[in-house]
């Protein structure tokens, strides 16, 4: 199942009745349960379907019924990732992009000298910062002024920043 991306990961059990605990990767708990049909996997790689039960937005987290029938299985579930298929997703406007569509892509400076690769994604609240591994490991935020040119198709993303940070 190679069109699923990832919206989310079970932290923990739920009270005794097989609930769990699940952070959302979504921009808030309220886009997350909108799901009710999700895959689940350990490793990423086999994923079974489920069907969400019963949902509640708990802070920034979301409390789910997913079909477990005991604290030990929902605690034997902590570290799984749930899913969604792709076109699951709303379409965004032109130049805006998921997390998961900047995910390996190689980065370039203006020079056109290589950075490395988009690994993974930090939210700070004033704004997202990319997480780029090359030679060494770079933060380098993601702003207009930063990030010149964003090209899917040919897994670039061009950035206005010094190799030497």
């Amino acid at each position: 199942m190679e069109n699923l991306v990832i919206i989310g990961k079970i932290i923990s059990a739920y009270g005794v009745k097989g609930w769990v605990k699940i952070r959302p990767f979504t921009e808030t708990a309220k886009n997350f349960i909108q799901y009710r049909t999700q895959f689940l996997s350990r490793n990423q790689k086999d994923w079974n379907s489920v069907e969400i039960k019963e949902i509640k937005i708990q802070g920034q987290d979301v409390v789910a019924d997913i079909g477990l029938t005991d604290r030990d299985q929902s605690i034997s579930r902590k570290g799984y990732f749930l899913a969604i298929e792709r076109d699951q997703l709303p379409q965004l406007p032109e130049n805006e992009f998921y997390w998961d569509d900047l995910i390996g892509l190689n980065v370039i400076g203006v020079d056109h000298l290589g950075l490395g690769k988009v690994v993974g994604l930090i939210e700070t609240g004033a704004n997202d910062v990319l997480v780029v591994s090359g030679d060494k490991e770079r933060l380098i935020p993601y702003i207009p002024q930063v990030i010149k040119k964003v090209d899917i198709q040919n897994q670039l993303l061009e950035v206005d920043w010094d190799k030497e940070f």
